[in-house]
């Protein structure tokens, strides 16, 4: 039988192996977050707003205790633990539709939750990350709670590292 003769493996073909691996590698650690300055380690304080929580839901939100765990419901990330928690009454913004005029009123039968976060943070480039994951004014958090699980906002972050006495 004269089939093809058979490939050997050479010294080339680990020098290529290697250098994929090491581009692979390379990649991961950039995805990580790598390259990036390792930051300061600060204690940040952050709000999370939940809008139009119907008020049957109420009894279940007075549960919500200082020194419970908030966790991100999707990815299961850490986000701090809960050193408050309000509840007020919702409002929506109206629309005139003869004037024009947009104002805000009540909102029937529902309340806003307004959870107050501190947690261990790091500063980089002048943003907070939590354990890795980035924490920003605007940004949508799906989160649970021992006694809670909804949607809400961040609305303020306060980085207590830089609080004086005199504020």
């Amino acid at each position: 039988m004269t089939g093809k003769p058979k490939r050997k493996f050479n010294s080339v073909d680990i020098l290529l192996l290697l250098l994929i691996a090491a581009a692979l590698g390379f990649g991961v650690y950039l995805a990580a977050g790598g390259l990036g300055t390792a930051g300061e380690s600060v204690i940040i304080e952050y709000t999370v707003s939940v809008d139009l929580v119907r008020d049957e839901l109420v009894a279940d939100i007075s549960k919500l205790q200082t020194g419970d765990t908030m966790i991100e419901s999707v990815r299961g990330y850490y986000l701090g633990e809960i050193v408050g928690v309000e509840v007020r009454p919702a409002e929506s913004d109206i629309a005139n539709r003869v004037t024009g005029v947009v104002q805000r009123r009540p909102f029937p039968d529902h309340s806003e939750v307004i959870i107050t976060l501190r947690a261990d943070a790091t500063v980089r480039d002048g943003r907070f990350f939590v354990r890795g994951n980035q924490i920003l004014p605007g940004l949508e958090i799906f989160f649970r709670t021992p006694w809670f699980v909804s949607r809400g906002f961040c609305t303020s972050i306060k980085n207590l590292s830089e609080v004086t006495d005199d504020e």
